[in-house]
């Protein structure tokens, strides 16, 4: 849920200084509660009916926490720390850790967490570790106000109460890059699954052919065997993070996927069998963690995603993605980059006369920029009612990979520009072969002249 803000009406920076009012009158827990109720009402950050007060973290718990927003635990303490400095009692963030593990455990699912008193706020998650006082994992309402940063801190950081929210390399780097908590929080439950399960010999085998695939490609890109498994799991991380992405640009349902086969999330049966699209999302090195009781994280990582408008998002979102979650000096290490838009645009005006049958115009080269360089390729809608990607404007399929050996193998990517609707069947598939593929895959796409696009 969320309403429009005028942030010029007086009643947010009321309700703010309701909680504040709360916290200095060294008020019950419950009233400060109430007062944190009220103002994620006000605010449109939750509904009535998304909260619970008083709720249990599983099933026969004698415990409860104070206050359930969406998926968020919020603990209300009368002071969390010292009067004096942001100092968070540790037997406070303990319990909030314990509530949070607890509900992972009872299969409720990979939460964040809030423990306040009101004026201080500190974001939590399972595994967090020592507290960091700082934003973007804390946050101090100083004045009323100041109810304005509370409330993004709220929606961006700990709620995920956005919808169709637009995506730009800000919120990117902002909501899934190393800088955000959920980030670490996502992180840091993968290298738990992965140093319980990394002696399972599916795992072992995924890690090892992966290492060797770039060991053959770029030689060791790693000092220690610790580098190298951070670098996996990484990749898992921005894999699963980027095919889910794929698959809300072409309309999937991911929210729905999430709760009821949150596995094909990362094997993309369901987009496939809507667009005919093959090799974009599919099982390979970093689908590992579904076999080793990782569909909870699955599913708050959906949940996170599907918070935004990827239909509409810049075209280059996966570079954007991966640069915000792979550091500059690593990347050169591995030998990536992404040409950019306006290169590839220019080289295919430039260069390329006939493209849509040139045999060898370079796997940078985007299908969408082929297009705009002659010859119209579409992705026509199917039967059933479906509606037709794209309508009757424009469209293009957009290829987006790596122009070098990229460590998974390949990124998904594939990616229809148009004016929006249901996805739908294809008509007649070429094959757009990527020539930088490790090992080399073939994604069905359909070409209104049938021919083939194949990169150097």
């Amino acid at each position: 849920m969320e309403t429009h803000i005028d942030i010029e009406d007086p009643k947010y920076a009321r309700g703010a200084g309701r909680i504040l009012r709360q916290h200095e009158n060294f008020e019950a827990e419950a009233n400060i509660t109430s007062a944190v109720r009220d103002f994620l009402m006000l605010t449109g950050l939750a509904r009535a009916d998304e909260m619970v007060e008083e709720n249990p973290p599983s099933d026969g718990s004698r415990r409860a926490v104070d206050l359930t927003a969406l998926d968020t635990f919020i603990e209300v303490k009368r002071r969390i720390g010292t009067a004096s400095g942001f100092e968070p009692n540790p037997e406070y963030v303990q319990q909030l850790d314990d509530y949070l593990s607890e509900s992972e455990r009872a299969g409720r699912g990979v939460r964040m967490g809030i423990l306040t008193d009101g004026r201080r706020w500190l974001l939590r998650w399972p595994g967090a570790g020592e507290p960091r006082t700082v934003n973007p994992y804390a946050f101090t309402l100083e004045s009323a106000d100041r109810w304005l940063p509370l409330f993004e801190w709220l929606r961006d950081r700990a709620l995920e109460s956005r919808e169709e929210a637009p995506v730009d390399r800000g919120i990117v780097e902002e909501s899934f890059g190393p800088d955000s908590a959920h980030y670490n929080r996502d992180i840091t439950r993968l290298r738990e699954l992965y140093d319980r399960y990394a002696d399972m010999e599916t795992i072992r085998i995924k890690r090892r052919l992966w290492r060797d695939l770039l060991r053959a490609a770029l030689g060791e890109i790693a000092d220690t065997q610790q580098d190298a498994d951070d670098l996996f799991i990484r990749h898992t991380y921005l894999t699963t993070v980027i095919g889910m992405v794929v698959q809300a640009s072409f309309a999937v349902d991911i929210p729905r996927l999430a709760e009821t086969d949150p596995e094909d999330l990362l094997k993309g049966r369901e987009l496939q069998n809507a667009t005919g699209l093959q090799g974009v999302v599919e099982s390979d090195f970093f689908a590992w963690p579904s076999e080793v009781g990782g569909l909870p994280l699955l599913r708050a990582i959906a949940r996170r995603v599907a918070r935004f408008d990827w239909r509409n998002a810049p075209a280059d979102i996966a570079p954007i993605l991966y640069e915000s979650v792979i550091p500059a000096e690593e990347r050169r290490q591995l030998g990536e980059y992404y040409t950019p838009d306006w290169l590839a645009r220019a080289m295919v005006e430039e260069l390329v006369s006939d493209p849509l049958n040139q045999a060898h115009i370079g796997s940078g080269v985007r299908v969408g920029d082929v297009h705009r360089g002659g010859g119209e390729a579409g992705v026509r809608g199917g039967a059933g009612g479906r509606s037709a990607l794209g309508g009757g404007v424009r469209q293009a399929a957009r290829l987006r990979n790596r122009d070098r050996r990229s460590p998974g193998g390949r990124p998904p990517g594939a990616r229809v520009l148009g004016t929006g609707g249901a996805v739908g069947d294809p008509g007649r598939g070429g094959y757009v072969h990527i020539g930088a593929d490790i090992p080399g895959r073939r994604i069905a796409a359909t070409l209104s002249d049938g021919g083939y696009v194949r990169g150097a």
